[in-house]
């Protein structure tokens, strides 16, 4: 059993480093096994291999699993770790197709005290802020069907108030993205995954626009 950490006794640095490694670990193993068994499952092929398959899956999600436990809060409310503090209990929309991110930035957000929708694409993230009220929106560059770009131009032409707009990526160019999300209508960019550092500064950003906007 992993032992969870006291607030405060966390080396931020080593953490970011070990969330990174679990991703680069985790992630081509999981999506290339995950499709192996739909294959599978689509040619007939007995079950057994594919019940092995599912079997891999699951060990490698629990280790996840367990890292995440390291950090969420513990059963009496106490939180193990730092976590970014919010200027105000933000409803946060998390764009990303990739589900390993999907869960970084959910629990992140959800230990800084925010309430978060979660979906998969640009086109989704529309349909959304349109039924919804938003403060935050983060968007992936590259999410399929309707990119983090274009999702941002239609919700920058929106009238009313709009959502303080997030752009983020793993694309190693980075300077580049940031100023094509920062074109696109977004106010923000950062590298993937999400930390706390860069949530900080997210949350700093927000509450930098509400003074000035007299909120």
């Amino acid at each position: 059993m992993s032992k969870k950490v006291a607030v405060g006794t966390v080396d931020g640095e080593a953490l970011v480093k070990e969330a990174a490694a679990l991703l680069h670990d985790l992630r081509t193993p999981l999506l290339t096994i995950r499709t192996l068994a739909v294959l599978l499952d689509d040619i007939n092929v007995k079950a057994s291999p594919a019940r092995e398959i599912e079997k891999q899956v699951d060990r490698l999600n629990e280790r996840l699993d367990a890292f995440w436990r390291q950090i969420e809060p513990s059963a009496d409310g106490a939180v193990d770790t730092v976590a970014a503090e919010p200027q105000a209990a933000y409803r946060v929309l998390y764009v990303d197709d990739d589900e390993l991110h999907q869960d970084i930035g959910r629990r992140m957000l959800v230990q800084s005290g925010c309430t978060v929708v979660v979906c998969a694409n640009g086109a989704e993230a529309l349909e959304r802020c349109a039924e919804e009220s938003f403060d935050l929106v983060f968007l992936d560059r590259n999410t399929p069907i309707l990119n983090g770009l274009e999702a941002a131009r239609q919700l920058s032409e929106k009238a009313g108030q709009i959502p303080y707009l997030i752009g983020m990526s793993n694309d190693p160019r980075g300077s580049l993205v940031r100023v094509e999300c920062l074109e696109s209508g977004m106010q923000d960019y950062f590298a993937k995954p999400l930390t706390v550092e860069k949530l900080a500064a997210v949350f700093e950003g927000v509450s930098s626009r509400q003074r000035r906007e007299g909120q």
